[in-house]
């Protein structure tokens, strides 16, 4: 019981700073050595508590490759992968002028 209480307060917990840092803070900056470096935070606060979860013990090696691989009906791994090759389908697409081209088409 005392689990699934920790793991709902970091789940709330990621879910806020991850809120707070898209709308306060979209780009963190860091100085490291004489170097400054700048990320986007949109990622950070998502990140969190997984990274989390599984240096505090409460989710561990097997449960973590289980939930990445999924299961028969829902594989979050080939949901990732259409989702990616997608994206770099649509990014092809705009940089070779398809969508401007068939917009122009519609307009005639």
């Amino acid at each position: 019981m005392i689990k699934a209480i920790l793991v709902i307060a970091l789940f709330l917990m990621s879910t806020i700073l991850m809120l707070y840092l898209i709308l306060r803070r979209p780009i963190i900056h860091l100085r490291f050595r004489n170097r400054k470096i700048s990320f986007s935070s949109y990622f950070t606060g998502a990140l969190l508590a997984p990274v989390l979860l599984v240096f505090s013990g409460l989710l561990n090696y097997s449960q973590l490759i289980d939930a990445i691989h999924g299961n028969v009906h829902l594989n979050p791994l080939g949901i990732l992968l259409l989702f990616f090759s997608m994206v770099f389908m649509s990014i092809f697409l705009d940089t070779s002028g398809f969508f401007e081209f068939c917009a122009r088409s519609a307009l005639k």
